[in-house]
């Protein structure tokens, strides 16, 4: 029996295979697709200003953190490395701060400028205490900053919204 269908010189019959008519996409087409697919690629992700405000929030919460931790300490189990540790954390979330500044709307900026200054001045002082304790008065000194330091968080960086 003949076949009606002609064998090609790729060996293939002809009629056989599926049957793909030139696909051409036109110029517009293709610069159409390509617009809708940046469109897409760029309109899912975050924008700089969100991931900003995403690192500011996480060091707030660093912040928080150690400032609770350091409020929570008692000298007779505490050690001065749990301190520094402490003291280390909030000058990390306050860079972290300080480095997302740059992303966020002018308002958001000056607010938490003027909260990073006062805090970190805060952070100064009692890292200056720290360094210049006596056995006899460490305890209140303690106390003393770390009172300052949580009362500068509440005004100065607390209030900002997360």
């Amino acid at each position: 029996m003949r076949s009606h269908a002609k064998i090609r010189p790729t060996g293939r019959r002809r009629g056989t295979g599926p049957r793909v008519r030139g696909t051409r996409l036109t110029p517009a087409a293709l610069t159409a697709s390509l617009t809708l697919s940046l469109v897409l690629a760029v309109g899912c992700g975050e924008s700089q200003q969100a991931k900003a405000e995403k690192t500011v929030c996480e060091g707030k919460t660093e912040i928080a953190s150690s400032v609770k931790s350091l409020q929570n300490l008692t000298l007779s189990t505490t050690s001065i490395d749990t301190i520094q540790s402490d003291v280390k954390s909030i000058g990390e979330g306050l860079k972290k701060i300080k480095g997302a500044q740059g992303q966020l709307n002018s308002t958001r900026k000056e607010q938490l400028e003027k909260a990073n200054s006062e805090l970190s001045a805060s952070l100064s002082s009692l890292s200056h205490e720290l360094s210049s304790l006596t056995l006899t008065t460490a305890q209140t000194q303690i106390t003393a900053a770390v009172n300052k330091l949580a009362a500068s968080y509440k005004q100065a960086l607390a209030p900002v919204q997360c």
